[in-house]
């Protein structure tokens, strides 16, 4: 996603606020450690849909604050304010007031009457909404990574072009995860398409999947040093200053590209990592197959030498609703996560030896696997001794270290969800924040056809190499960047 400031070249963005269509009264959410420990952080998505010439862009903004106001009415959390609570740990609350809402944006790039018109929505759909066609200024997020003591939860933005809508969605990362913005854009969806046959859906709040007492109780044994997923971290303030410039505008030789693999393509390439006794050797699912594969090529675009570095880790973000004891209901709207993590040497990573690539998806499923009850109480445990909140950080090295991280959407169904007549359902689904992190990959939801789309962002000469990469195009094909 490109930087550039929107400067003349369109009328500013008009803003206004919307509440939740029932009262709702002014509370206080306390968080637990791993919301605490999430990376504070707005996690932009564009949403694109197709529109009729015919359709009313203001109509279709009226029925979307329409969807909203009762979405908000569920969740009323994401109306509310992110808050430092205790300055001397750094831990923060959610503040919901009856006077909160969300601050949602109407953006118009219609019309031919501009020095440099913006791309129609057919064009910008026929190159697959590349990301370099993608200016920052469509989020309506002044910076990713806020550093002010109260910020909204939730902002958005619909841009309206010729042809269609980019409807900018930017939740902040402390108050849930991907499984949570999919139960609300699931809601919001299910009352715009109400909203559109000029009717209503009865709001039902769900208390059970907003209750964040569950992930209070932890266990407080393991000191920092054996937690082989953080590390200390000595000066938080120079690593957040770090950050901070990471989720910056970046450098031109930075490329940020989309890979698909069609249903065919994923079920070849899990073929292709079975071993010769496939019928004796342990399951491994199509995502451990996928992932062990972007390692693999990846790290050799990269080049990556073994001599230089012995082994990489391995990390991915694991859902751990269904793995803790009693069991989160699969709804549960805050961060329920940890992160998964091995090693292997690269030589091992690399190995054209007959069931290589198997070996490296088997240890995924292995670390999977060993994610039970105590090990996430244990590491929630370690996030809530800390004394400052930025004490520690996860250990891995992206850039320029040897380490690959990967997260997946491939289970949540935002493809599926049917937002009205005007809208239906998405044409495109494109992410910002991970334009702005060097060395993140995130696998997006199916795709209608059965396929994936794969992104990733590395240096320029990373990304040529990945292009010609033969064995790697074999399965994946180049979509955009």
């Amino acid at each position: 996603m490109s930087h550039p400031s929107r400067g003349d070249r369109f009328p500013p963005a008009v803003e206004v606020v919307v509440k939740p269509s029932t009262i709702i009264k002014s509370h206080v959410i306390q968080l637990p450690p791993v919301d605490q420990f999430q990376i504070r952080c707005y996690a932009p998505f564009l949403l694109a849909f197709r529109l009729d010439p015919q359709a009313d862009p203001f109509r279709v903004f009226w029925e979307l604050r329409c969807g909203l106001s009762d979405a908000l009415s569920e969740y009323p959390f994401l109306a509310g304010r992110v808050v430092v609570e205790d300055p001397e740990r750094n831990r923060i609350a959610i503040r919901v007031s009856s006077e909160d809402g969300v601050g949602f944006k109407y953006q118009s790039l219609q019309g031919g009457g501009h020095a440099q018109p913006f791309p129609t929505f057919n064009e910008l759909e026929k190159e697959h909404f590349p990301p370099s066609k993608l200016p920052f200024w469509l989020l309506g997020v002044p910076e990713l990574l806020p550093t002010n003591s109260a910020n909204p939860c939730l902002l958005l933005q619909a841009n309206f072009m010729d042809g269609g809508v980019l409807l900018s969605f930017n939740p902040h990362h402390s108050t849930s995860d991907l499984t949570g913005w999919t139960v609300f854009l699931r809601s919001w969806a299910k009352h715009t398409a109400a909203a559109a046959k000029a009717s209503r859906i009865a709001t039902n709040r769900l208390m059970d999947i907003q209750d964040r007492s569950p992930l209070f109780r932890t266990i407080n044994e393991t000191p920092l040093r054996e937690c082989p997923e953080l590390v200390q971290n000595d000066d938080a303030a120079a690593y957040m200053a770090a950050l901070t410039a990471a989720l910056n505008p970046t450098p031109a030789n930075v490329v940020s590209s989309y890979w698909y693999f069609s249903a065919a393509s994923l079920s070849a390439l899990k073929a292709s990592c079975q071993p010769a006794d496939s019928h004796t050797s342990a399951w491994i699912s199509t995502n451990d197959a996928l992932c062990a594969f972007f390692w693999r090529h990846i790290s050799l675009a990269r080049q990556l030498s073994p001599a230089n570095n012995a082994s990489s880790s391995f990390n991915i973000p694991c859902d751990v609703r269904s793995r803790v004891i009693p069991q989160l209901a699969q709804e549960y709207v805050g961060n329920a996560v940890v992160h998964a993590t091995f090693s292997l040497p690269l030589s091992e990573l690399y190995s054209d030896a007959p069931a290589s690539l198997y070996r490296a998806a088997s240890a995924l499923r292995v670390a999977l696997s060993k994610i039970d009850d105590r090990r996430v109480r244990s590491l929630y445990g370690v996030f809530d001794a800390l004394p400052h909140v930025g004490a520690a950080r996860y250990a891995m090295d992206l850039d320029p270290g040897p380490d690959f991280y990967i997260t997946t959407l491939a289970g949540q169904d935002w493809h599926q969800h049917d937002w009205g007549c005007q809208l239906r359902k998405l044409a495109g689904l494109r992410s910002a924040l991970l334009h702005a992190i060097t060395g993140l990959n995130i696998v997006f939801p199916r795709l209608p056809d059965g396929g994936l789309e794969v992104f990733t962002r590395y240096e320029e000469e990373v990304f040529e190499r990945l292009k010609a990469d033969h064995s790697f195009r074999r399965y994946a094909e180049l979509r955009c960047a």
